[in-house]
């Protein structure tokens, strides 16, 4: 019930369509990873959370994550795309600070925190990319090869990846 043009009227030009995209994707994974940080108390077992709700959240919303990564479609200087991308990081600083906190006071936490944040980015996009593999070649590879990667997959290496943050933890830890 609009006309072609209200779109342009109202984003300005295509990146400003895709920006405002880029920001409600930013958003939606903000939510799920303050949900994330409610209900678990455990900064570890939160971390593991998290990694496991950024990649479900990947999954699930595909186009929002391929516009939300596209660095050069965005207005970078739009405050509230900014504000989006920087509310989702800081709910897993906050989580790697916890985890700073109780296990290791050395820990540098921005490293940590990039680190962790690539490696579910990392997961979202590789296990996407081994159900194309799985779908494609169903018929031609051995059954153990096509196993698709599922949550026990990306918590066994977010947790994998925890004990090489903090080399202290051990196996009696909850990593």
């Amino acid at each position: 019930g609009v006309s072609h043009a209200a779109p342009a009227h109202h984003f300005g030009d295509k990146a400003g369509l895709l920006t405002s995209l880029a920001t409600e994707g930013f958003e939606l994974l903000s939510e799920v990873m303050s949900d994330v940080v409610a209900a678990h108390d455990d900064p570890i077992e939160r971390f593991v959370a998290q990694g496991e709700a950024y990649v479900r959240m990947a999954r699930t919303n595909r186009a929002h994550f391929a516009v939300m990564w596209q660095d050069d479609i965005h207005h970078h200087d739009d405050p509230a795309f900014d504000a989006a991308g920087l509310g989702a990081f800081q709910c897993l600083v906050e989580t790697i600070e916890a985890i700073a906190a109780a296990y290791d006071p050395d820990l540098d936490v921005r490293a940590a925190s990039m680190m962790a944040w690539s490696l579910s980015q990392g997961l979202s996009e590789l296990t996407d990319a081994i159900d194309s593999v799985d779908e494609k070649y169903a018929d031609d590879l051995p059954s153990a090869a096509t196993a698709t990667p599922d949550d026990e997959l990306v918590e066994a290496v977010l947790r994998l990846s925890i004990r090489g943050l903090v080399p202290g933890l051990g196996t009696d830890d909850p990593a």
